[in-house]
């Protein structure tokens, strides 16, 4: 399933990629014509996006890792200072 999904978004950005440029080239902006092509010669670099719970476990749904985030702050924000 994760095969899938690293394809379906590697095609869904090569077809975006492809897109800007034909549209670049349309316009014949040169530039930024040249600064696409060259991400496209780089490819495809799928972003992992996870992290760790407090037991040091991995976490890899999106939810879950706005879950931790929220719990990270709340306990970094919501501390009683010690009389600062």
């Amino acid at each position: 399933m994760a095969k899938k999904r690293c394809r379906e978004s590697k095609r869904k950005w090569e077809h975006e990629k492809l897109e800007e440029t034909e549209d670049l080239a349309k316009r014949q902006e040169i530039r930024q014509l040249y600064q696409k092509t060259g991400q496209l010669k780089k490819g495809f670099q799928p972003r992992t996006s996870m992290c760790k719970n407090k037991k040091g476990e991995l976490l890899g749904g999106e939810k879950e890792i706005r879950k931790r985030w929220m719990e990270h702050f709340k306990e970094l924000l919501n501390t009683e200072s010690n009389g600062k």
